[in-house]
C-alpha cells in the first residue's frame, strides 16, 4: 500500500511538473510581408533575434507573395512578447536550407551554427550558401546579421507587419 502511494504520488509530481512548462511562454502571432521597391521578396528567411536574450531566435520563410508567419524553434506558430532585432537572410537555391522541414529556425546544431556565424571556416557571409549572384544585392548586407540590422519589432503587434528593404 505505501509502494502504490508513494508511486502515485511520485506519477502526480511528474505529471505536475511536466505541465507546468509546457511548451515555453505564450506566443503571439507575428505574420507579414517582405517586399523591396514594393515588390513582394519570395523565398527569404526572417529571423527575429530577442534584444535582452533568454529566448531561441523565431523565423519564418516568405512565400511567393513575399507573406510569412513567425514560428518558434518548437515548431509552434509566433514569438515571445518582447523586442527583437530582425535580419533577413537572402533566398537560396536549396530548397530546405535550415533543415526544418517547416521553414522555421535550423533544426540540428551544425545548421545553427552556420545560421548564426560560427563553424570552423569563419562566420556568416553576406549571401546564404548557393545564393544566386543578385542576393547580395536584393537584401543590403547590414540586414543580413543580428549584429548590424537596423530593424526591431516589438511583439505583441497589431495586424499584419510590412518589412520593406531598402
Amino acid at each position: 500500500m505505501l509502494r502504490t502511494s508513494i508511486a502515485l504520488m511520485s506519477l502526480a509530481m511528474v505529471v505536475l511538473i511536466s505541465g507546468c512548462g509546457g511548451d515555453g511562454p505564450p506566443l503571439h502571432s507575428v505574420k507579414g510581408k517582405v517586399t523591396k521597391a514594393g515588390a513582394p521578396l519570395e523565398g527569404v528567411m526572417v529571423t527575429m533575434v530577442a534584444a535582452e536574450g533568454g529566448y531561441p531566435p523565431v523565423s519564418g520563410r516568405t512565400g511567393s507573395d513575399g507573406s510569412f508567419n513567425i514560428m518558434s524553434a518548437t515548431g509552434r506558430l509566433g514569438a515571445p512578447e518582447g523586442t527583437y532585432k530582425v535580419y533577413i537572410s537572402p533566398k537560396s537555391s536549396n530548397a530546405n536550407p535550415t533543415g526544418n522541414p517547416n521553414g522555421g529556425p535550423p533544426s540540428n546544431m551544425e545548421d545553427i551554427m552556420k545560421q548564426y556565424g560560427g563553424g570552423a571556416k569563419g562566420g556568416r557571409s553576406s549571401a546564404a550558401p548557393g545564393s544566386g549572384p543578385a542576393s547580395g544585392d536584393v537584401i543590403p548586407v547590414d540586414f543580413q546579421a543580428a549584429d548590424k540590422t537596423p530593424l526591431r519589432q516589438t511583439v505583441p503587434i497589431s495586424g499584419d507587419w510590412v518589412i520593406e528593404i531598402p
